[in-house]
């Protein structure tokens, strides 16, 4: 990262603030995307998808992605998927749940009944649009919803396609 921020003209340590989903500024790979500070641009380019970084313990081999587009109705969509094992494996959680921004949330539903199930959502804005920086949480819930974030944070990421 250092010889791109130099090469941008900021300072290092606001390429790294500027980007919390780069876990080790000194490996970074050619598919990453990097926001530059003060360079952030008013929209994403849809669509744009984002691989969720675990911030639990979690099985290896569990993955959670999510793509933002603009869904059959005009509206900003989000689509979450995940191949989490049932809730329960975690301790005593009975649901899982995406939340944008700590704003909107809409539960995960099992999708398929595999020793390793997949777990989805579709979240339509509506009116609501994406913007640079959206925050995606999925969390392990001991009820059916629970208040932003939830009550087990699994998997989160930011959407920063430009």
């Amino acid at each position: 990262m250092y010889s791109i921020a130099q090469k941008f003209g900021v300072k290092l340590a606001d390429l790294i603030k500027a980007n919390p989903q780069i876990s080790d500024p000194n490996v970074i790979y050619p598919s990453d995307v990097l926001c530059l500070p003060g360079q952030i641009p008013s929209q994403l380019t849809l669509p744009c998808s984002v691989l969720l970084t675990p911030t639990a313990q979690i099985p290896s081999g569990i993955i959670a992605n999510a793509i933002a587009y603009i869904g059959p109705t005009g509206n900003h969509t989000i689509s979450i998927v995940s191949n989490l094992l049932a809730p329960s494996f975690l301790g005593n959680y009975s649901s899982y749940a995406a939340y944008i921004d700590n704003i909107l949330s809409k539960p995960l539903y099992e999708t398929t009944n595999e020793p390793t199930p997949s777990w989805a959502s579709t979240i339509d804005l509506g009116t609501l649009k994406i913007l640079p920086n959206i925050r995606l949480i999925i969390s392990a819930n001991q009820g059916d919803m629970s208040p932003p974030p939830g009550d087990h944070i699994l998997f989160e990421g930011i959407f920063s396609c430009f």
